[in-house]
């Protein structure tokens, strides 16, 4: 599963737009690799 793939799951299983979905997912990957630093 690519970056993609995953906003598309995402904003499908939270009925939510693929831009918000994006949004989501671009958050949570900057805490994780924030946190892994």
């Amino acid at each position: 599963m690519n970056k993609n793939e995953l906003v598309s799951a995402v904003a499908d299983a939270a009925s939510i737009s693929k831009g918000d979905a994006q949004s989501a997912v671009d958050a949570v990957f900057s805490v994780i690799t924030g946190e892994l630093k």
